[in-house]
């Protein structure tokens, strides 16, 4: 198992055992204490409309801590997503194609439909390294000297994208 599926599989248990706590702790509550709790912020008729109501509030608060629980925990792959399609977007307008050398490449531990996600260090132009992931076939694995088809930014060379990953 991948550290990733790890990492999805504890966050979503998090998420469940967050909600089956709120689910328990809300139902241990006495009703009359959990309206008297909400009633002066809802109700100008001393609470009597929330009181009869409370079963419409609740599932609408439960839900609510469960989402900003579930946000918090995928907050980083959301954030990983987004940047990439930023890079790209980058990459799109003002990148330049250019034939890299391969120097490193390294297995990340992560695999996709069976095949190896790497980090590969490429020589964008003599002297100027970057590093970038993909994920590979297990039969076409780039090796050091490997020459592979980039996308660099001109005014940062350390933003590389391989070819492929712009079409």
């Amino acid at each position: 198992m991948s550290k990733l599926n790890i990492v999805i599989t504890a966050i979503i248990g998090l998420i469940v055992m967050a909600g089956v706590g709120v689910g328990v702790y809300v139902s241990t509550v006495d009703p009359e204490v959990l309206a008297g709790w909400f009633q002066e912020m809802i109700a100008d008729d001393g609470g009597e409309s929330f009181e009869n109501n409370i079963s419409m509030f609740l599932p609408g608060i439960i839900i609510f801590f469960v989402a900003i629980i579930f946000l918090a925990g995928f907050y980083p792959l959301i954030k990983g997503a987004l940047g990439k399609s930023k890079k790209k977007k980058v990459l799109k307008e003002r990148g330049q194609k250019a034939t890299a050398k391969v120097m490193t490449v390294r297995d990340t531990g992560i695999t996709i439909n069976n095949n190896p996600h790497i980090k590969i260090t490429v020589e964008v132009r003599p002297g100027v390294t970057a590093e970038l992931s993909h994920t590979v076939s297990r039969v076409s694995i780039p090796r050091p000297g490997d020459q592979i088809e980039i996308v660099y930014d001109p005014s940062n060379p350390e933003n590389v994208l391989l070819a492929s990953d712009l079409q």
